[in-house]
């Protein structure tokens, strides 16, 4: 079976957009990736953007409440995107205050909004038949009992849809809106810098001195991330992500020498930073590593190791070559 590699999008301004709906809407969801390749293609591609859209089909599995984990990737997004219907859900875990995984997706999401400024919150009903309306069942009361909640707080505007056709038109019609949106905000940015340019300090040429000598770009990427570390541990009660944790034996691995013990990069942590790499900057030491590792572990058939894999094979188009050797 042929594999598909991912190629990086690092030269494009990366926009996370994140689609929570019930399982009823299963044809939404495919209609909604059609159309952000549409938008990718002919409108996002050309003015410097990338959309990604990210969902529960996403998610990679690990021993973790499995709402907790779509939560992390909601976190990453800054634009929202909600579906409802007919149904309602299930609920997220056994206790808790949330009767749905939706309702805790969306209640993450206005937080974030309401205390962030992001997400972007997009909210969309499906017109239900008037049929279903006499006697409605548990799950669609739950929705029109949220959908009437909404109505009366007046934060977040919603709209109808009566089928899949008219909802791919709306959601190209809100990533294309958002993107020209970012767009006029980075060039007003960009005309104001021209106009009044920051003069340059010493350290500013130095920095752009040793950024230009060979070999020394991975180094200095290196270096920020483990400062931004040493920051923030040394607040009260500061303490490393996981993500962090992860990022940082993989720097370690690269920079181990002869005299080190062995380092490995347990699939665990690779795990973690391709679940976060549309917010990481990695360099490519740290890309070649985190292929070297999975290919090493192709055997419990590691999918996210074709990701890393497909950067390295956009720098060095013949990477692969002497590992399919060694490892045959």
């Amino acid at each position: 079976m042929a594999v598909q590699l991912s190629i990086p999008t690092s030269t494009f301004r990366l926009v996370r957009v994140f689609l929570a709906s019930p399982g009823d809407l299963g044809e939404e969801r495919r209609a909604a990736r059609e159309a952000v390749d549409e938008i990718n293609k002919t409108i996002a591609r050309p003015a410097g953007f990338h959309v990604d859209l990210i969902g529960w089909e996403d998610t990679i599995s690990e021993r973790r409440r499995p709402q907790e984990i779509i939560n992390e990737d909601l976190q990453s997004c800054e634009m929202f995107v909600g579906m409802m219907w007919k149904k309602w859900g299930t609920p997220p875990d056994t206790v808790g205050r949330f009767t749905s995984g939706f309702e805790e997706e969306f209640s993450l999401a206005t937080e974030l909004s309401e205390s962030q400024g992001s997400p972007v919150i997009r909210l969309y009903f499906k017109q239900v038949d008037q049929s279903l309306l006499s006697d409605p069942g548990e799950d669609l009361k739950k929705v029109l009992s949220f959908k009437e909640s909404i109505e009366k707080q007046k934060k977040v505007y919603f709209e109808t849809f009566k089928d899949v056709n008219e909802f791919a038109r709306r959601m190209r019609i809100s990533i294309a809106d958002y993107i020209n949106k970012l767009r006029s905000e980075m060039q007003r940015e960009q005309e104001s810098s021209t106009e009044s340019p920051r003069q340059p300090t010493t350290g500013d040429h130095d920095e752009e001195r040793e950024q230009q000598e060979e070999g020394n770009l991975p180094a200095i990427v290196q270096a920020r991330f483990l400062a931004d570390v040493a920051s923030e541990i040394t607040e009260p009660n500061g303490e490393a992500s996981a993500v962090e944790v992860a990022r940082l034996r993989n720097v370690a691995n690269w920079l181990s020498h002869s005299q080190n013990d062995q380092l490995t990069l347990g699939a665990h942590d690779a795990n973690i930073l391709y679940a976060s790499r549309g917010v990481l900057v990695l360099s490519d030491p740290e890309i070649a590593n985190l292929a070297d590792a999975g290919l090493g572990a192709y055997s419990s058939d590691n999918l996210p190791v074709w990701y890393w894999v497909g950067n390295r094979l956009s720098v060095v188009p013949d990477w692969l070559g002497p590992r399919l050797i060694t490892t045959t």
